[in-house]
């Protein structure tokens, strides 16, 4: 038999996260939200109860706090990984991807930059090939400084800024409409 989800369940989830180790959630835990506001929202478009969209307000609220609280626990986990120090528990299959991505970012910059300065290496050089895997884009609103997912630092940028960026972060600006592709006339 299926356990009835109610708002209080969730709101008890939210109170558990509220500790600072990571929860045990239902594996199912994302698409029992998902669910439970599909039901909800559906039962206020056919009746226009604003009780119930108050409480669908509410729920967005705790359910965002509780993603943001586990989300910071994840990369807090990720960066004790990387140092040897844990082993995570209680992770939701959606969030072990996360984690598992982090921690080789992470590793990766260990590696590459800490690894290298303290053995005395030069940072090596970019090389051609993959300077000429970047992408040329004009750049058409004003975009603050912003890190992306490979951890460098990009911006800020200004309008007419010709930049030369990694084709995710370019296609992910276009596709924003904060940048247009451009191509060099020879």
């Amino acid at each position: 038999m299926k356990e009835t989800i109610t708002f209080q369940t969730f709101r008890r989830f939210q109170l558990e996260e509220r500790k600072e180790v990571l929860q045990k959630l239902p594996p199912n835990f994302w698409d029992a939200c998902r669910e439970w506001l599909e039901r909800k929202q559906a039962r206020y478009e056919a009746s226009r109860d604003l009780t119930l969209l108050h409480e669908i307000e509410s729920f967005k609220r705790v359910v965002e706090e509780i993603f943001d609280r586990r989300e910071r626990k994840l990369l807090h986990l990720a960066l004790h990984a990387v140092r040897g120090k844990v082993t995570p528990t209680n992770l939701l299959p959606e969030e072990k991807g996360l984690f598992d991505e982090s921690v080789d970012l992470l590793r990766k910059l260990r590696q590459d930059l800490l690894g290298s300065l303290l053995a005395g290496k030069k940072k090596p050089k970019e090389s051609r090939k993959a300077r000429e895997k970047l992408v040329l884009v004009k750049i058409l609103e004003a975009i603050p400084r912003f890190v992306r997912t490979d951890l460098h630092t990009y911006g800020p940028l200004k309008p007419g800024d010709l930049v030369t960026l990694p084709p995710n972060v370019a296609r992910f600006l276009i596709q924003k409409g904060k940048a247009e592709a451009t191509q060099v006339k020879p």
